[in-house]
């Protein structure tokens, strides 16, 4: 009958799969664009998470970001990649810029390459200035002087002074 079949074999490999960092100012969007090495004949299915950032310059949710828990996204096939947004939040405190992170867990059609990202959040807000209270102190008395800020800073303020003797005699 002259006929036969023929099985073949799909051998070619996976792309790899990896996720960009990304930065926004406060009350703005971080973008990630997370990649594929090569187009793929085959949708590619992940989780996109976030996570607090580390150190002392960490964001943490929902403080300072919108939480992302595992929320599936998909690559179609022939598509190479997609961005993810990760909403930031806009406060009114004088801070350095502060960083979260984000994964891509769950990878099918795909093998993991750099699967987290860092996002770096940019404060917009500016830094407090200092007022320092005049004083009038009796002589022989002791009192402590008065320093505020004028708005809310988790950045240490710090600054120098001195004191001058002034009497009736002194010019200013």
């Amino acid at each position: 009958d002259g006929s036969g079949s023929v099985n073949i074999s799909d051998n070619d490999s996976k792309p790899l799969i990896y996720i960009s960092d990304a930065a926004a100012v406060e009350g703005g969007t971080t973008e990630f664009l997370i990649s594929l090495t090569e187009i793929s004949d085959f949708d590619v299915y992940f989780d996109f998470s976030t996570h607090d950032g580390d150190g002392v310059d960490r964001a943490t949710a929902p403080g300072r970001f919108s939480a992302v828990g595992a929320q599936p996204l998909q690559i179609s096939a022939g598509d190479l990649s997609l961005t993810a947004g990760v909403g930031t939040v806009d406060d009114t405190v004088y801070e350095n810029s502060e960083r979260l992170t984000v994964s891509l867990t769950g990878l099918v059609n795909a093998t993991g390459g750099d699967v987290t990202g860092e996002g770096t959040i940019t404060n917009t807000d500016a830094a407090p200035t200092l007022a320092i209270y005049d004083l009038t102190i009796l002589e022989g008395d002791a009192d402590s002087v008065a320093v505020s800020l004028s708005a809310l800073s988790e950045v240490d303020a710090v600054f120098e002074w001195q004191t001058f003797v002034v009497t009736a005699d002194t010019e200013v």
